[in-house]
């Protein structure tokens, strides 16, 4: 996506920029659900971060987010952004413990796993026992998710 001067400088009035240097620069203007912030262009609403990563750094490269070290969802300081895969995203947020259902983490999902493997237990009273749903424990056994974990644990 092509920005102009002109999409930067309305995109830096929405900016609350803190002088020093490790502060979040805040996105001042409207939100997505989450938090993150949001910027209309030419008819598109894209989240803010990403405009200011592209603003910086040029285009986003096919496939990849924009991954914040800051953990804080308005901040669109460039240099607190990076790009990275979706995988990885997801494995920094559950490490850091921003998950949106907390409900599990690294070791519980061990433990999910363990217990589909010995076919002790349904996944369905899998979820019950855990208070997830039970496409969340069908996910952790094809690895639609926390497929980042058992990478790691292979090592």
């Amino acid at each position: 996506m092509f920005l102009t001067d002109k999409d930067a400088a309305r995109f830096w009035k929405n900016v609350k920029i803190i002088n020093d240097e490790h502060s979040c620069w805040l996105w001042v203007s409207g939100s997505f659900r989450a938090g993150y912030g949001s910027f209309s262009l030419r008819g598109r609403t894209e989240y803010a971060h990403r405009i200011s990563y592209m603003l910086k750094h040029g285009p986003i490269p096919k496939g990849l987010r924009v991954l914040h070290a800051c953990d804080e969802p308005h901040c669109v300081r460039p240099d607190h952004l990076s790009v990275d895969t979706h995988d990885k995203n997801m494995e920094e947020k559950a490490r850091r413990g921003r998950t949106n259902v907390a409900k599990l983490n690294p070791t519980l999902v061990r433990e999910i796993r363990k217990l589909l493997v010995s076919g002790e237990m349904s996944g369905a009273a899998i979820a019950r026992q855990y208070g997830v749903n039970a496409m969340t424990v069908s996910l952790i056994k094809t690895g639609g998710t926390w497929r980042w974990l058992e990478e790691e644990d292979a090592l």
